[in-house]
């Protein structure tokens, strides 16, 4: 990379331990800000990058920290990701399993709470505005419903509303052993 050149800056929501960001950094991509809710996890992102500000918590109720420090960070220049990977269980197939079984049995409530996740992501993206923004999760996140304002909506069809005429998109299922990944893995991006 040219020195000269400004280095690609990066939020990360939902961050686990960090291995996704691991391909970001080696791209050049300095992640600037980072969220996770669990402290083993936010403990190893920590370790894999010391120089990322680490915001350990409920996305809710951190989202304005995440937001004020970012734009701190950039001083002025604008963001160039956000990568967000909700947490999947509410989406996925056994997680929907799981799920049904628990409204059936009357210990679960119809829509899975981590599924509206994507709002405080949304706020961030919106206050951010980065020139690219990916979400990553499994294909069945493109049937996923949640409540807004008392109303259901699909959850690519919320993005899509939210984030508005600002990007252009779409979602594409992708089989991740086409791109060297050792195993069988289809992730929606």
């Amino acid at each position: 990379m040219d020195n000269n050149k400004k280095k690609l800056t990066a939020v990360s929501l939902f961050s686990s331990g960090g291995l996704g960001d691991i391909a970001a950094q080696q791209a050049g991509i300095n992640i600037l800000t980072a969220n996770e809710i669990l402290n083993d996890r936010c403990s190893v992102f920590r370790a894999n990058f010391p120089e990322t500000e680490m915001f350990c918590g409920d996305i809710y109720k951190e989202s304005q920290k995440i937001i004020s420090r970012t734009k701190d960070l950039l001083n002025g220049e604008e963001l160039d990701f956000i990568f967000a990977t909700p947490p999947c269980q509410g989406m996925s197939q056994n997680g929907m399993g799981k799920l049904l079984n628990g409204i059936r049995n009357g210990t679960k409530p119809k829509l899975d709470e981590r599924n509206r996740l994507i709002i405080p992501a949304l706020d961030i993206i919106t206050a951010l505005c980065p020139k690219v923004v990916v979400f990553e999760n499994v294909p069945n996140m493109k049937n996923t419903v949640i409540e807004i304002n008392k109303s259901y909506v699909n959850i690519l069809d919320y993005i899509r509303m939210r984030l508005g005429s600002s990007y252009d998109g779409k979602a594409e299922v992708v089989e991740f052993a086409d791109y060297g990944v050792p195993q069988m893995r289809q992730r929606l991006i």
